[in-house]
């Protein structure tokens, strides 16, 4: 299985390397655990891409590889290609329908998924040295459930779609400034801020900037 995990991350780097440029797009979005939240605008970016027949095969050609080898990704990455496909459900052209429905029971698997019970023999070596794992897996699994739900529902997916399209357009635009999808420590960090003193943000947001400055990286939104 270690051999495994190799190939299916170097496929992964492959679709953000050479694949090709909806790949690129839906790779960078997907594989990078650096990025905790994505706007509505990239979200319905990836939607309008589905309006391409040969573009659509690609796109779920990537999320088909990610469910297929859940414990070869991060549960972070298995949570935004939830997210992703419950998306393209509601915005997507209307053959994403059936090639959701065709790669389903790939999600319904993640229903259980359990970091601290199920993972690639690498990954069981170190926490074993480490003494032990912590279950991860909870976004993971919410995401799977929210996905099922609708997808019980053709009428509600018709629905959906109805409510949130744009007639002026093939998908809503979105907005740059609007989280279609946040991580849950995203979210904890934005709950965190709206409660906490004004002057213990500007402190807070000090000391991260000089910490970015010396080893760089940190949540991005795109």
């Amino acid at each position: 299985m270690f051999a495994s995990g190799i190939l299916t991350k170097g496929k992964s780097l492959a679709y953000q390397k050479y694949g090709t440029e909806s790949q690129k797009v839906v790779g960078e979005y997907i594989y990078d655990d650096k990025v905790h939240a994505v706007s509505s605008f990239t979200m319905n970016k990836i939607a309008s891409l589905t309006y391409g027949d040969k573009v659509c095969e690609e796109i779920y050609d990537i999320i088909e590889n990610t469910l297929m080898n859940q414990y070869e990704h991060s549960p972070l990455s298995l949570q935004k290609t939830l997210v992703l496909l419950k998306h393209l459900l509601i915005y997507g052209h209307e053959r994403v329908i059936e090639k959701t429905y065709s790669v389903s029971y790939l999600a319904t698997r993640l229903l259980t998924y359990n970091t601290a019970t199920n993972s690639d023999t690498a990954t069981s070596i170190l926490q074993t040295i480490k003494g032990g794992s912590v279950d991860a897996g909870g976004p993971v699994r919410e995401a799977a459930k929210s996905l099922e739900t609708l997808l019980d529902s053709r009428a509600r997916i018709e629905t959906l779609r109805l409510q949130k399209a744009d007639p002026t357009s093939l998908v809503p635009v979105g907005e740059k400034t609007e989280i279609g999808f946040e991580s849950e420590d995203f979210k904890v960090a934005r709950e965190r801020v709206k409660c906490e003193d004004p002057m213990a943000k500007i402190m807070r947001d000090v000391e991260r900037k000089k910490n970015q400055s010396v080893f760089g990286g940190g949540n991005q939104i795109r």
